[in-house]
């Protein structure tokens, strides 16, 4: 069992009304299918009772939900499930619609979200999860959230603990694509947690994990922003299920163990012992499938240590496996020795004492009230200082073979350019700007958010006006050229990033950097150590804006560091960099996502760019 006392589900799907003021929907019935075999079987979701309803009247679930909460004890879970129409009425409340809703009467003919509160508010369970899959989503916050759910000013809940999961804001509609078996939304929910990807390092899926997967995907997919409420519960307590993907902590423990007592007996080789410890310690039994194949029949007794080391280094010298020791493989019978030798270090790029470039000495753009240095110069924005690092022309390989939007990796020659030292900070906005947009942290030296790819634009717009200076919205290559400051690995401090280095979930480091601190918010610009271009924040904090169109992947795109803007749908606009509130990985330098230009969101901010214009640049 997952956790201490019984587990139920109530999972509801609408997708065909009575009323023809509603659309027939293709995915909910799936939606409900797909969910509830993930959440009732054994190797995943564990739930002990799991209650469906496809196309039901809407007093049918309404009666279990009542039923379940009422008798539901304390350290229970109830998870309340929906995929369907979200509708909403003149106040802005959520209804969730059924097979004989009428959406001139709301209140009688469907789910309201005012009642739903109100039995979980009479109910002693303190582990309660929504998931609704449907339109409108975020609207629930004027149910459950006092204040401005879009802003996230949340009060704790009275008295219940309710996790709330939704596929969309209150504004915007949610999506199931032709084709799709499953509504965007679920589809990642069941593909998180069977492929383990949202699963955190002891294979469990919590519900902060999950919201942290799914809001990755969608908005790299969609047009809709996925939204969360924890009231008086920590989602990163409240498990939904267990990833089969991943060995269990107790299956883990049992092959270290075994390790231990052949290491000690001398049956297995150090070194060979330490390259087992590290594919246990990152437990990926998709990519290391054999591997984890071979530990089990070891352990079973189908194996003996002497047949089980000649297996796992034939196998291990096929693939990557993490290894931080070259070892020697034992000959098979008649074979000679042969040494895995580790893969040689890229020459070193030349460098100053303080492991910078040296950029050549240049002009600063031509503008008005400037404070020019040999690496950049400095604008006076009505008494707030703007500093830009001057970037030298050169080559990278822009790109990885990490994902397919990373793909394929491809060599860019970017001009020389000016760039932000920091993010623009909230006093640079509001000296160019005003304070019409609100941030959702306050402080002159935090980074500027909630900044649409519209604002951003519209801010160098500004700014070229009041320092006659041509700022834009930087390239993905010259970012990422930017970033990567002459590095090739995954970070700009190496192949690892830990929350002292960076503003991330620190719980989701990454490379095998340690867990560190979760702060749940910004922080000020230059909190962390410069990359070698002197630049801050680079990875983490907020998403920064590129001028770029989104392509699914960088086929056909330039070579010459320009900003990619045909040949694609002009909507999505490209961000970089990751943010505060998501994991390690979601900051490498390579890392891209896309979203709708005149989306404000909390995580999403700006740095600009001009172009230098001398003769060696």
């Amino acid at each position: 069992m997952i956790e201490a006392g019984r587990r139920y589900a109530i999972l509801i799907g609408s997708s065909q009304f009575d009323k023809e003021s509603l659309k027939p929907l293709q995915c909910p019935e799936r939606d409900v299918d797909g969910m509830q075999e993930l959440l009732a079987a054994a190797e995943f979701g564990q739930f002990d009772e799991v209650f469906v309803f496809k196309n039901a009247h809407h007093q049918a679930p309404l009666d279990q939900i009542e039923e379940v909460l009422a008798t539901a004890a304390r350290d229970d879970q109830v998870l309340i499930y929906y995929s369907g129409h979200g509708v909403t009425d003149l106040p802005g409340r959520l209804y969730l619609t059924t097979s004989n809703t009428d959406i001139r009467r709301p209140v009688t003919t469907s789910i309201p979200i005012e009642t739903l509160k109100t039995m979980i508010e009479n109910s002693d369970c303190r582990k309660i999860i929504l998931i609704f899959d449907c339109c409108y989503g975020g609207a629930v916050g004027k149910s459950f959230v006092k204040g401005s759910a879009e802003e996230k000013l949340m009060e704790l809940a009275r008295g219940y603990g309710v996790y709330i999961l939704t596929a969309s804001t209150a504004a915007q509609t949610a999506q199931e694509r032709e084709g799709d078996e499953y509504g965007l939304l679920t589809k990642h929910i069941i593909a998180g947690i069977k492929d383990g990807a949202a699963a955190n390092d002891d294979g469990l899926v919590t519900m902060d994990g999950l919201y942290a997967y799914v809001y990755r995907q969608v908005i790299s997919e969609g047009h809709q922003e996925p939204m969360r409420w924890a009231l008086n519960v920590k989602g990163e307590d409240l498990i939904i299920a267990r990833a089969a993907g991943l060995y269990s902590t107790q299956q883990l423990q049992a092959f270290k163990r075994l390790l231990n007592k052949l290491e000690d007996e001398e049956e297995i080789d150090e070194e060979i012992c330490h390259q087992i410890r590290l594919v246990l310690r990152e437990n990926q039994p998709k990519r290391d499938k054999r591997l984890f194949e071979l530990l089990n029949q070891l352990h079973k007794g189908a194996l003996r240590p002497g047949k089980f080391i000649t297996l796992w280094l034939k196998e291990s010298a096929n693939q990557s496996v993490p290894s931080t020791t070259a070892f020697i493989i034992p000959p098979s019978v008649g074979q000679p020795a042969e040494v895995a030798k580790p893969a040689p270090k890229p020459a070193a790029e030349k460098r100053d004492p303080a492991n910078k470039p040296v950029p050549p000495r240049t002009k600063p753009p031509e503008g008005g009230a400037t404070n020019a240095t040999a690496n950049g110069f400095t604008d006076d924005l009505n008494g707030v200082k703007l500093e830009m690092v001057y970037i030298p022309r050169g080559e990278f390989t822009m790109g990885s073979e990490k994902y397919d939007s990373e793909r394929p990796p491809h060599k860019m020659t970017v001009p020389a350019f000016y760039i932000g030292k920091f993010q623009v900070t909230q006093a640079q906005w509001k000296a160019v700007m005003g304070d019409k947009l609100k941030p959702s942290f306050k402080g002159d030296d935090l980074p500027m958010e909630k900044i649409s790819w519209e604002d951003a634009k519209k801010f160098c717009q500004k700014l070229t006006q009041l320092t006659n200076k041509a700022y834009r919205l930087p390239s993905e290559a010259e970012w990422e050229y930017a970033c990567r400051a002459g590095t090739t690995t995954e970070f700009a401090f190496g192949d690892s990033l830990s929350s002292d280095q960076a503003n991330f979930d620190g719980n989701h480091p990454y490379g095998g950097a340690p867990k560190s601190v979760y702060r749940e918010k910004t922080t000020t610009v230059g909190s962390f150590e410069p990359n070698a271009f002197g630049l801050y924040d680079m990875h983490g904090n907020v998403w920064e804006w590129c001028e770029d169109v989104w392509h699914d992947n960088y086929k056909g795109a330039p070579i010459d560091g320009s900003a990619w803007l045909s040949g694609a749908d002009s909507s999505p606009r490209v961000l970089r960099g990751g943010s505060f509130y998501l994991y390690g990985n979601d900051c490498r330098s390579a890392y891209r996502i896309r979203y709708v230009p005149g989306i404000h969101n909390y995580t999403f901010g700006v740095r600009v760019v001009v172009s230098a214009r001398t003769s060696d640049a």
